[in-house]
C-alpha cells in the first residue's frame, strides 16, 4: 500500500509558533523605532537652511509675533487684535524671515526689528513664513488671514526661488475647507485650479469640476479619494496626538529621507568627480506652466488685496549680487519687471532690495552645493543681514505711504 501524496492545492495554516515568532518580530521592530527616534524631534524644516543656519520665531514683549504655520495662526492673530485702534499689518514670505545664520542668544531678527520699529507709527505686524514657500501657498494664507482678521496692509516679498517650489502643504491646503476662502479662490482662475487640484469633495459653495492646472499633473483622484486622504490624515493626527510611538514613526520616516539625501550627494559627488563637471555653473529651470501659475497667484493677491482697501508692498528680496545666482539672468530680469508692472497695475508700492544687504561671507551663510562643496547661500543671512532688511523695508514702507510716517 502506497502513501497517499499530499494535497499542495491548499495553504498551509500557520501554527501558533508561526503566530508567535511574528508577534515577536513586531514587537521589536516597534521598541527599536522608539528607541532610535522616540527620545528626540529632529526640526526638519531646518535640515536645508544651510550650515549654521538655524529657525528662529520670536515673540516681542511676550507677544506672539511670528508663526511658523496656518495651525498656529490663532495665537498671532489673538495678540495682534489685543492692539486696539492699530492698523493691523502682515508679512508673508520663506524661510528668509525665520532663518538665521550663526545665531547667537538675544540676536534680533527682522520681524521683531520690524514690530519693534512700526510701534512709533501706530501699526502692528505679524509675520508668516513657512520654508520653501511658494506664491500659492502664501496665497492660501493670505486669504486665511484676511477671513479672520482684515489687513490694512501687507509686506509680499517676490522671490524668484518660490516660483521654482511646487506643491500646498497639509495645514494650508486644509484652508481650502473654508467656504469664505473657497468663494474667494473661486474669483480666479489660479484659485480655481486650487480648488480643482487640492480642495475637498463636493464642496457647497460650487466650484467642483474648476479647469486643472495648465500643463501641470492635475489630481485625478475622484471625490472617494480625496475623502480617504481628508479621513486618513484626520486619523493619523489623533494617533500623533496620543501615542508618542506614531510621533517617532514620523522621526523615523524623516531620518530615512535624510539618509536617502545624504546617499544621492555621495553619488553625485563621484559621478561630479568621474565627469569633472562644474555645478557651481548649474542654474535652476522653473517650469513655464508653474511659472505662469505663482504669477497668477501674486496678481490674485494683489487684486483682492486693492478691492479690500489693503495697502500692499511689494518688494524683491536681498541676495548676495556679488555671487553667482542659480537662475538665468535674462529670466530674472524678466521676472522683476513682471513683478513690477503687477504691483503698478494694482496700485501696490514696489521696492527692489536685492543689494540691500552687502557683505559676502561675513553676512551671507553657507550650504551644500550640487558637488558636495560648501557654497554661499543665497537665501539666508546672519542678525546683521535682519537688522539691513527691517532698515529698509521700514523705510519704504513710509516712503511709499503703506504705513504713516512716525509722529514728531
Amino acid at each position: 500500500m502506497t502513501d497517499r501524496p499530499a494535497d499542495r492545492s491548499r495553504p498551509e495554516t500557520p501554527g501558533w509558533q508561526d503566530v508567535w515568532l511574528l508577534t515577536v518580530a513586531v514587537i521589536f521592530g516597534l521598541v527599536l523605532v522608539f528607541a532610535l527616534f522616540g527620545a528626540e524631534t529632529t526640526r526638519f524644516d531646518e535640515v536645508g537652511l544651510g550650515e549654521g543656519t538655524v529657525s528662529r520665531y520670536q515673540t516681542h514683549n511676550g507677544r506672539q509675533i511670528h508663526c511658523r504655520s496656518i495651525a498656529t495662526a490663532a495665537d498671532c492673530l489673538a495678540d495682534q487684535a489685543s492692539g486696539t485702534g492699530r492698523a493691523k499689518g502682515t508679512w508673508l514670505g520663506w524661510s528668509q524671515i525665520h532663518g538665521v545664520n550663526g545665531y547667537q542668544d538675544g540676536q534680533r531678527l527682522s520681524p521683531w526689528l520690524m514690530v519693534d520699529g512700526l510701534k512709533a507709527q501706530g501699526a502692528d505686524l505679524m509675520t508668516f513664513s513657512f520654508a520653501n514657500a511658494n506664491p500659492r501657498e502664501l496665497y492660501l494664507t493670505y486669504l486665511h488671514l484676511q477671513e479672520k482678521t482684515p489687513q490694512d496692509f501687507l509686506i509680499w516679498g517676490a522671490w524668484l526661488q518660490g516660483f521654482y517650489h511646487e506643491g500646498v502643504r497639509d495645514d494650508i491646503a486644509a484652508t481650502l475647507r473654508n467656504d469664505d476662502v473657497a468663494r474667494e479662490l473661486a474669483r480666479t482662475e489660479v484659485g480655481r485650479a486650487m480648488l480643482s487640484r487640492w480642495g475637498p469633495a463636493d464642496p457647497a459653495s460650487g466650484y467642483a469640476g474648476a479647469a486643472p492646472d495648465q500643463g501641470e499633473r492635475a489630481d485625478t483622484a475622484d471625490a472617494s479619494g480625496k475623502v480617504q486622504r481628508l479621513t486618513e490624515a484626520s486619523i493619523v493626527e489623533w494617533l500623533e496626538s496620543r501615542f508618542d510611538l506614531f510621533k517617532a514613526r514620523r522621526e523615523a520616516e524623516g531620518q530615512l529621507q535624510l539618509l536617502t539625501w545624504d546617499l544621492q550627494q555621495i553619488v553625485l559627488r563621484v559621478r561630479n568627480f568621474i565627469l569633472g563637471l562644474d555645478t557651481k555653473k548649474w542654474q535652476w529651470v522653473i517650469p513655464p506652466a508653474r511659472y505662469a501659475l505663482n504669477l497668477q497667484a501674486t496678481e490674485a493677491v494683489l487684486q483682492d488685496a486693492r478691492r479690500n482697501g489693503t495697502r500692499v508692498l511689494v518688494y524683491v528680496p536681498p541676495r548676495p549680487v556679488e555671487h553667482p545666482f542659480r537662475f538665468d539672468a535674462a529670466v530674472y530680469t524678466k521676472f522683476k519687471r513682471e513683478i513690477e508692472d503687477l504691483a503698478a497695475r494694482h496700485g501696490a508700492a514696489f521696492v527692489n532690495l536685492e543689494d540691500a544687504v552687502p557683505g559676502g561671507y561675513r553676512v551671507w551663510g553657507k550650504t551644500v552645493g550640487g558637488d558636495g562643496a560648501l557654497v554661499m547661500d543665497g537665501t539666508h543671512f546672519t542678525a546683521e543681514g535682519h537688522a539691513l532688511l527691517a532698515d529698509a523695508l521700514l523705510d519704504a514702507l513710509t516712503t511709499h505711504g503703506v504705513v504713516p510716517r512716525p509722529k514728531p
